[in-house]
This record gives structure tokens, C-alpha cells and sequence, in this order.
């Protein structure tokens, strides 16, 4: 039978005692509280996104701005600056689409933006700053205003999204992207180029014409040549 000494009952009281110390030390994880009508919390950093599609970096962005705001809110998106008004209106007018397409907000029409931006005097594609925003948001009657802009950075191009509470001029969220231009962004931008490059292209991969036996070539002189001639033409002219 074992005999408990007096320093046995010390150590495990000690013990027992350190225990308790450090339960009351250790503090439970507190539980992640999300309201109701919120999507998900506030994202106010800046996070840079690589895509190379212009389209798919809309879709993202105008999810982004979803699961930002409160249910049910009315917003308006003003301006995405850019070098390009079709190009700002591209984007604009896609955003737009995407969240009237959820049925959970309440959108601006142009035609309420197009007004307070002639009086604002301010272009779609020029540059807004917050407090002209917030400015342009209490006039619409709006919660949020999200703002914009596209430009070019080195090969690329760098998009980026700003959301702002129109109430308590916070910034509700921020995103950075950064696209490759592809067929889309480089016709809005520049909608000649993009015609010259696919030219350009046809052109490059049109076969050449071989003509079989002797052909007379007039210059001046009659000469004839035998075997196959190899000749580079445009498409639209016709070989008779």
C-alpha cells in the first residue's frame, strides 16, 4: 500500500495550482460575429490581382464589390478613369450589368450620373477625387460610389476599384489588378490599332500565289519567263 508523504501532496497541489493559472491565462477564441446584411467584413487593403483577360477582371471586380456592401443598398458607379471614353464606358456600363444581374442592389441609372456630371463638370474616363465623389454620392441620394481608374503600366495595364460609404466617407474596400491587354482592351483603347494589327495578321498568314507554266511580264520590253512564278499580292485582287 502506498503512503502519500508530505511532499508528494506539495508537488501535486503546486501542480494542480499551475494548472489553474494557466486555464485562466488562455483566453477562448472570441466567435466571428457577421451581421445579417453583410456579404463578408471590409477589405480596405490593396491587393494586385494578375489576369489577362479584361472581361474576367470585371466579373471579379464587380463580385468584389458585392460582397462589400450591405444588402439591398442603392449605388452608383460614377467614373473609371482612363485614356479612352470607350473604354471607361466599357467598364462602366459592365459593372453596371453585373449587379443589376444579382437583384441585391439598387443601381443608378446613366441617365441620373450623366446629369450630376454636367453640373459637376467631370468627364467618365477623367479622375475623381474622394471628396468629389462623396459629393457626387449625396446628390444621387446613393450609399456608395465606387470609383475607378485604368492605365497603362509598362506592357500591362493596372485597374484598380474603390468603393467608398458615401455616410462616413470610408473606404469599403480596395482592389488592384493587373491586365494584359488582349483583343477587347486594345480595341477600345485604340480601335484603329487593332484593325492595323489584324490586318497585319491576315496578311501574314495568307499563302502565296504560284502561277504554273510561262508568264509574260510587260515593261517597257516583252519578257517571258519559264517555270513557276511566285507572286505577293493583296487579297482583294484577283488573279485572272
Amino acid at each position: 500500500m502506498y503512503l502519500w508523504r508530505t511532499g508528494d501532496v506539495k508537488h501535486v497541489v503546486l501542480s494542480f495550482n499551475i494548472f489553474l493559472f494557466l486555464l485562466g491565462c488562455s483566453t477562448p477564441p472570441t466567435p466571428f460575429e457577421v451581421s445579417s446584411n453583410i456579404l463578408t467584413t471590409n477589405n480596405t487593403q490593396s491587393i494586385n490581382i494578375n489576369s489577362e483577360q479584361l472581361d474576367s477582371v470585371i466579373l471579379e471586380g464587380s463580385n468584389y464589390i458585392r460582397n462589400n456592401v450591405i444588402l439591398n443598398s442603392k449605388i452608383g458607379v460614377i467614373n473609371i478613369q482612363s485614356s479612352s471614353e470607350n473604354l471607361s464606358n466599357y467598364i462602366v456600363n459592365s459593372i453596371v450589368m453585373h449587379l443589376i444581374n444579382t437583384d441585391m442592389f439598387i443601381i443608378v441609372e446613366r441617365s441620373e450620373i450623366g446629369i450630376i456630371q454636367r453640373e459637376q463638370q467631370y468627364q467618365l474616363s477623367g479622375e475623381v477625387s474622394d471628396s468629389t465623389a462623396i459629393s457626387i454620392g449625396q446628390q444621387l441620394g446613393v450609399q456608395y460610389i465606387v470609383t475607378g481608374s485604368i492605365l497603362p503600366l509598362g506592357d500591362n495595364y493596372s485597374f484598380g476599384l474603390k468603393i467608398l460609404n458615401i455616410q462616413t466617407a470610408q473606404i469599403m474596400g480596395q482592389r488592384m489588378y493587373t491586365i494584359k491587354p488582349d483583343n477587347v482592351l486594345l480595341s477600345l483603347v485604340n480601335p484603329s490599332q487593332k484593325t492595323e494589327v489584324s490586318n497585319k495578321q491576315i496578311n501574314e498568314t495568307q499563302p502565296q500565289q504560284v502561277i504554273m507554266g510561262d508568264v509574260n511580264i510587260i515593261n517597257n520590253s516583252n519578257t517571258t519567263i519559264h517555270g513557276d512564278v511566285y507572286i505577293n499580292r493583296p487579297n482583294w485582287i484577283g488573279i485572272e
